[in-house]
C-alpha cells in the first residue's frame, strides 16, 4: 500500500510540520468515512457485497461524479468485476438491505425493445443530481448483531421483482429468431406465411396468444401440405 503524500509546511508559530496531503489531482478517487468503515452495517458486509459496492461507486466515477441513483451496473458489469453469478443477486440484496446502495430500478434482461438496466444510487451520497440530500440508510442499524441478522435474512430473500412478465416474455422468444429444438436435437423448421414473410406461430397484437396463420388457403391440410413441400 503506498504511503499517503506528504508535505512540509510552516506553522505561523515558526514551528515546521508534515501534512499529508489528499489525492493525486490527476487521478479519480471515492471517499468512505472512518465512521461508515466502523459502523456495524460495514462490518457485516460479506467480500461479495463489498465488491458489488464499489463496482457502482467505480460507475459513479465513470459519470464524472454524476447521476447518483441513476447509475446503470448490469449483471454482466458486476460478473466482469468478479463477482461470481450465483452471489450477484444476494449480494446486491444485502448491500442495500444493510444500507450503502438503493435499487431506483430493477432492470429486465430482454431483447433491445423490452431491455430496462437496473439503477443505483449510494446512499452517502446525494441524488437527484444534489437536490435531494444523502439518506446514510448504514447509520440505521445500531448493533453487529442487528446488521448480521439483517444481512443473513436479505442473502436468504428471494428475488424481489419479476424479471420479464409473461406476455413480453411470449412476445421476445418468438421474435428472437432463434429455431426451437426438437426431441432430436435438430432445429424445427416452421412453415412460412408467404403474405407476411413471417413464421406461422405469432403474436396477435390484442390478446398476446399464440395463433396460428392460415396464408394461401390451405384449408386445415395448409400447414402439413406447406411443411410438406420443404420450407
Amino acid at each position: 500500500m503506498s504511503k499517503p503524500r506528504s508535505v512540509w509546511k510552516n506553522r505561523a508559530d515558526g514551528e515546521t510540520v508534515r501534512r499529508n496531503q489528499g489525492p493525486p489531482p490527476d487521478q479519480q478517487w471515492s471517499w468512505w468515512t472512518i465512521q461508515m468503515l466502523e459502523s456495524p452495517a460495514a462490518r457485516a458486509l460479506k467480500g461479495a457485497e463489498f465488491h458489488v459496492i464499489n463496482r457502482i461507486r467505480i460507475e459513479f466515477g465513470h459519470h464524472g461524479g454524476q447521476d447518483n441513483g441513476k447509475l446503470p451496473v448490469t449483471f454482466r458489469d458486476f460478473h466482469d468485476y468478479g463477482i461470481h453469478w450465483d452471489l450477484i443477486a444476494p449480494s446486491i440484496r444485502a448491500a442495500e438491505a444493510l444500507g450503502f446502495i438503493r435499487v431506483t430500478q430493477w432492470g429486465v434482461a430482454s431483447a433491445a425493445e423490452f431491455h430496462l438496466s437496473t439503477l443505483f444510487a449510494l446512499t452517502h451520497l446525494p441524488t437527484d443530481d444534489g437536490k435531494t440530500a444523502a439518506t446514510d440508510d448504514w447509520r440505521k442499524i445500531a448493533t453487529l448483531e442487528e446488521a448480521k441478522a439483517i444481512g443473513k435474512d436479505a442473502r436468504k430473500a428471494p428475488a424481489q421483482h419479476s424479471r420479464l412478465p409473461k406476455r413480453r416474455r411470449i412476445k421476445t422468444e418468438i421474435h428472437s429468431g432463434k429455431p426451437e429444438r426438437t426431441h432430436s436435437g435438430k432445429p424445427e423448421r416452421k412453415p412460412v406465411n408467404f403474405h407476411s414473410g413471417k413464421p406461422e406461430h405469432c403474436v396477435t397484437p390484442d390478446s398476446g396468444a399464440l395463433s396460428i396463420s392460415r396464408g394461401g388457403g390451405g384449408g386445415s391440410g395448409g400447414g402439413s401440405g406447406e411443411q410438406g413441400s420443404g420450407v
